[in-house]
């Protein structure tokens, strides 16, 4: 498998933290 994260799962944890910078 890939050595380091995929696009998708950069754009899902971009998407987290967001989310969570949207609720503080």
């Amino acid at each position: 498998h890939p050595a380091g994260p995929t696009p998708a799962q950069l754009m899902m944890d971009e998407f987290r933290r967001r989310k969570a910078a949207g609720r503080l």
